[in-house]
């Protein structure tokens, strides 16, 4: 991208920093440490900045099948089914529940 815009990594303040979550990367964004950074449209729209969407991620749980189906798990389950949380979910921008809770294999 950077390429693309004809910008160097020298050019850009906070290039040369790492951070270890979405909502770090966007204080760091919003204190000016950072020009801009990678991360997740809930983190920059709770601090008030811009986001430019780049691609979409899809996260899956991956769990033997008898783990799933267990007791251990069934809070979870409850959980991802509760129309509340789906609701809560689905309020959060960048976020999409529709397949939440489905197995896919």
């Amino acid at each position: 991208l950077l390429n693309q815009a004809g910008i160097t990594a020298a050019q850009l303040r906070g290039y040369d920093r790492e951070e270890v979550t979405h909502l770090a990367v966007a204080v760091d964004v919003a204190t000016g440490l950072a020009d801009c950074g990678m991360g997740v449209h809930a983190a920059a729209e709770a601090l008030g900045l811009d986001f430019v969407p780049l691609t979409w991620e899809r996260y899956d749980l991956v769990v033997p099948r008898h783990v799933w189906d267990g007791e251990l798990l069934a809070p979870l389950r409850e959980l991802l089914a509760d129309a509340k949380f789906r609701a809560a979910v689905a309020s959060l921008p960048g976020y999409d529940p529709t397949a939440m809770g489905e197995l896919v294999g």
